[in-house]
């Protein structure tokens, strides 16, 4: 019986488990019946490109996935009407109604601006855009890859409120000049800092050439990075933004974050090519009337082009070749395109294939890129391989890892020097007479009856009458650049918003070079000259940092941070030449010498931080940011090592604190921020330093002539800011301002000291620079259709740069000393940089003195101030124009107000070849009075200037290469530039091939002046990059770039 009931028992339990399996089975099937799998892809409106990462989520519910590196989706969703949400960085997100389709591809609107937008603040740490209390400013990285540079940071030009650009004159691949909010530093550097992946890079070029004397160009470390590697600029442009990097960032800083595999899911194989020509955007304007001669005769071998009007008569031929075999004589007539007709079309071509492949854990990004350039000197060219790969993995829960390394290899073929450095090939161009023509300067070399190899000169062994073939035949140079980059970082996440983040760098430099010289080059000892250079620099730092969030309620909010960081910096090199003593002659080689001249040195700072930031939030409307920074540094004396500098700001968010704000309100955001930066001395100004005699020779040295400073603190910027971010209308029209001052106090200063001392000079603390100015930038969506969108972007910016103090004793203080045309100083009262020259004497009218023989009266010395470069505002304005999948935009560059001096039209007047030295040649009154005076030398009276003269006098008294007037080559450095004209258009494949889509492009750069107020020359260029700038001087002519660009996806 008990068998038989537990029988039935068991009998009951199988058939009622089998019913509700069955139950199960048909309620599953009947569940499956009612989801489906939908996919697709999602492409950006603005290029037509697929995008990665993606995310999609069924909208009301947590489902969802990502696009992988092709832009693909697939997707489980519910039966029915099912509402798909797609959102991305930098785009509009997007509702998409399914229905009944099983494919939903999605084109994403890009927002032109962004409510949700992240900026890569200090140390790399992404925030809201809302939250920070400073002003930064994102620069979309496919204009770099697209319109693209050789020098990437030359495509920032115009697109970023009070970044102030001037681009390098050295040729393919040398350096700019970049300055956020004015100079503050006299002697130190004023360019901003560059991070890459949240680690300082030693990028900023702040050398060259200083002067018109010229020499070669400075190159950056920044200018080998690859555009299509980089995946965000953000400028942060203050010292408020930039003060948790330290004494390295009171300039501000530019943020670069490279790409990641990021998103992708499988293999993303991507190729882009891009090729551009360039030639000269504008030269010299010459006159062709009057050839090579003075006093209206013709001299054979006159450096001078105030001869005979040229009228095709037979003149004496110029060649100093005693076998000369061509005529003796020849046409005397003008070869109006001599200077046209020697430049090389440029030619730039780029090609990058980048890998990207991965999955939800791990993700990987590889590159190599290969640039080829050649400038328009016939020569000058630029080689550059680079290889890039970047690592991530989430290893668990709690760790992740992120990994880099960089390798870039450049060589540059005869860099071009500037000024009137003897080996700079422009000089001799410039001033070679019109009546030679190209053809017969081409044979620029010979052989005398001894054997001797000599220079085909126009002018024999005259400085500045050198045959400029000789000199692009006859002396170089080479330089070699190896660059390693390696960086590691691990992340542990204790618990959830509590986490620990472990940094290492590496950055090292290897460079060689060498330059030769053959004999009969200007200056150069009868049988050449040769040298030969070597560096190795590397630097390393070490940081860890503490990080904590935490929500409180949906009320408060903390996000804070601890960390440390150890850096530091070594360097040695070795230089050698033969001190222009080869012993045969043109045998370009150190063993060739019996007096090798050497120079080694060597060098070591470290830097020891440690620093602390918080943000606190309330109700996600009220941010406080508040940081702190100590540094210890090896530069400074022991007493001083150690510094500390803070900063705090307040982000208020009005509209998210709003119950009903206004319709036409979409958003308003007030800031303020106050900070102190901290920079310390240069390496060797604490302790005495010594050079060795050359030639291998002992027993003596001698030590440097300035007294060393024990008592040495750091420069420090007081930098305070306010500002308001604003947008209307829907988003269509957004407007952020900035107010701001800086004041830079500690200057570091070297000073003269009493000679009993047995120095020179001596090293001080002192003066105080400020910087004020606003700056704002407007955006606005014009038009916003389905298939025509009309965006613009203008930006502004004006400061006012002024010398508060110096010290008691001295109300001015010089840069640099005279040269042959300029003084430059900074004077109390006046802004940094002035400029003092040799100018006109005038009346109390302001009438131009003249003297006895109708000539202009000018100062003795470089003593009267003609202004600076500084500008009174800069900025730019951008439109975007898109119709269906074709984008056109074009972005003008605008700089209005500072001076600029041309020592080349310096020269040029003074020798007859500039077109306005026709006036006159015949005879001219030059404008002005004659004055009479007393006994003491006073002025008592004046009548007006009736005394001939001819334009050979007057140009000839006041041009010239040594000390020439200068207030007649200044000119105003106003200019408004069509920076870039860029039309892309994206041309979609699909999955037929393995071309996934293309996209191609055309563009243009530098392209003209809409407007040039100094005319003859391009105000946008200087002779080198330091803090020297306002003085051109034989530079290689600005180019206008014409190019296409091709992208395709795997």
């Amino acid at each position: 019986m008990e068998k038989n009931t537990l029988f039935a028992f068991l009998r009951k339990v199988v058939w009622r488990s089998l019913y509700i399996t069955f139950l199960m089975l048909v309620l599953s099937a009947v569940s499956f019946a009612q989801q489906r799998t939908v996919t697709g892809t999602v492409t950006g409106a603005d290029d037509g490109m697929t995008l990665p990462g993606v995310s999609i989520i069924v909208k009301g519910s947590t489902t969802g996935t990502v696009t992988d590196s092709n832009g693909k989706y697939s997707l489980t969703i519910p039966a029915g009407d099912v509402e798909l949400q797609f959102s991305f960085v930098g785009f509009n997100t997007q509702t998409v109604s399914v229905g009944s389709s099983s494919t939903v591809d999605v084109v994403l609107q890009p927002s032109f601006i962004q409510m949700d937008e992240v900026v890569v603040t200090a140390l790399g740490i992404k925030k809201d855009k809302k939250e920070i209390t400073y002003a930064a400013q994102n620069v979309d990285a496919k204009e770099l890859s697209v319109a693209r540079e050789v020098n990437v940071v030359n495509s920032l030009a115009g697109k970023v409120a009070g970044l102030d650009l001037t681009k390098g004159s050295g040729g393919v691949g040398s350096a700019s000049r970049i300055v956020l909010r004015g100079n503050r530093s006299m002697t130190g550097n004023n360019q901003p800092l560059y991070i890459i992946d949240g680690v300082p890079a030693l990028g900023a070029s702040n050398g060259g050439p200083s002067s018109e004397f010229g020499g070669y160009p400075s190159f950056s470390a920044i200018s080998n990075l690859n555009p299509d590697d980089i995946a965000s600029i953000t400028v942060l442009k203050g010292a408020n933004a930039a003060a948790l990097y330290g004494s390295s960032a009171q300039n501000g800083a530019i943020i670069i974050t490279t790409k990641t595999g990021k998103g992708s899911k499988g293999l993303g194989i991507e190729v882009s090519s891009n090729l551009s020509v360039e030639t000269p955007l504008i030269l010299t304007k010459y006159q062709n009337e009057y050839g090579q001669g003075s006093g209206g005769m013709y001299i054979k071998n006159s450096e001078f082009m105030w001869g005979p009007k040229m009228t095709g008569q037979m003149v004496e031929h110029w060649s100093p070749d005693p076998n000369w075999d061509g005529p003796p004589q020849y046409k005397y007539e003008a070869h109006p395109n001599n200077i046209k007709d020697f430049f090389d079309v440029g030619v730039n071509l780029a090609n990058t294939v980048a890998i990207t492949t991965g999955n939800e854990k791990t993700q990987a990004y590889t590159s190599f890129s290969n640039t080829r350039s050649a400038g328009i000197v016939p020569g000058n060219k630029l080689r550059r391989n680079s290889f890039n790969l970047r690592l991530t993995s989430k290893l668990s829960e709690k760790l992740s890892v992120d990994a880099r390394l960089t390798y870039v290899k450049q060589e540059i073929d005869n860099k071009v020097a500037t000024g009137d450095a003897f080996t700079n090939p422009m000089r001799a161009l410039y001033r070679q007479p019109s009546n030679i023509s190209l053809a017969e300067a081409k044979n620029y070399e010979y052989y005398d009856n001894d054997g001797n190899l000599l220079q085909h000169y126009w002018n024999p062994h005259s400085n500045g009458g050198e045959n400029v073939y000789w000199m692009i035949n006859n002396t170089g140079t080479f330089d070699n650049t190896d660059r390693i980059n390696a960086l590691a970082s691990m992340k542990y996440e204790f618990s959830p918003g509590f986490s620990l983040m472990i940094r290492s760098a590496y950055n090292r430099t290897l460079a060689w070079g060498k330059s030769w010289y053959y004999n009969d080059t200007y200056t150069i000892a009868d049988n050449g000259d040769y040298r030969v250079r070597h560096s190795n620099s590397y630097d390393i730092g070490n940081e860890f940092l503490f990080n904590y969030q935490k929500n409180f309620d949906d009320v408060w909010s903390v996000d804070a941070s601890f960390g440390g960081k150890l850096s530091k910096n070594t360097w040695t090199g070795l230089d050698a030449d033969v001190d222009r003593a080869l012993l045969k002659a043109n045998l370009f080689s150190i063993g060739n010498t019996s007096n090798i001249k050497g120079r080694d040195y060597s060098g070591e700072t470290q830097k020891n931080s440690l620093y602390g930031f918080a943000t606190f939030g309330f109700k996600n409307f009220l941010f406080l940011d508040i940081t702190g920074r100590n540094d210890w540094s090896s530069t400074l004396p022991s007493a001083n090592w150690s510094y500390f500098y803070p900063s705090a700001g307040l982000a208020w968010i009005i509209t998210d604190m709003l119950d009903n704000k206004p319709s036409w309100l979409s958003f308003a955001k007030l800031r303020t921020s106050y900070a102190v930066v901290g920079s310390p001395a240069g390496w060797a100004q604490l302790d005495l330093t010594y050079r060795l005699g050359s030639g291998g020779q002992t027993g003596y040295a001698w030590k440097s002539s300035t007294l060393p400073a024990l008592d040495l603190k750091p420069e420090q910027t007081h930098s305070q800011e306010y500002g308001a971010d604003i947008r209307l209308f829907n988003n269509r029209l957004g407007l952020d301002m900035t107010l701001y001052k800086t004041n830079t106090f500690n200057q570091l200063l070297r000073i003269p000291v009493p000679v009993a001392s047995g120095y020179r000079n001596r090293y001080i603390n002192a003066g105080n620079i400020q910087n004020k100015g606003f700056e704002f930038t407007v955006n606005m969506g014009v038009v916003e259709k389905q298939d025509f969108s009309w965006d613009v972007a203008f930006n502004y910016a004006h400061n006012e740069n002024k010398a508060i103090e110096l010290t008691k004793e001295l109300d001015e203080y010089t840069i640099r000393g005279r040269a042959w045309m300029t003084t430059v100083k900074v004077v109390v009262g006046e802004q940094m940089g002035e400029i003092y020259t040799k100018g006109f004497l005038r009346s109390d009218k302001g009438e131009i003195l003249i003297n006895e023989n109708g000539l202009p009266m000018v100062s003795d010395g470089q003593t009267i101030r003609m202004g600076n470069k500084n500008p009174d505002w800069i900025g730019g304005l951008t439109n975007t124009l898109r119709f269906k999948d074709l984008t056109l935009s074009a972005v003008i560059d605008i700089r209005m107000g500072g001076t600029i001096f041309s020592f080349t039209e310096a020269n040029l007047a003074s020798d007859g070849f500039s077109d306005y030295t026709l006036e006159g040649r015949s005879g001219m009154v030059v404008e002005g009075v004659i004055p009479t005076y007393d006994d003491n030398g006073n002025i008592i009276s004046t009548r007006p200037n009736d005394i001939q003269t001819t334009s050979e006098a007057y140009w000839q008294s006041l041009g010239g290469r040594n000390t020439p007037t200068g207030e007649p080559f200044a000119y105003d450095a106003s200019y408004i530039r069509l920076r870039e004209i860029v039309a892309s258009y994206p041309i979609k494949i699909g999955n037929s091939g393995p071309v996934k889509d293309i996209q191609l492009s055309l563009y243009g750069r530098n392209l003209g002046f809409l407007y040039n107020a100094a005319k003859v020359i391009d105000p946008g260029m200087n002779v080198g990059t330091g803090n020297i700038q306002g003085m051109e001087g034989f530079g290689l002519p600005t180019t206008k770039q014409y190019g296409f660009s091709m992208k395709l996806r795997f």
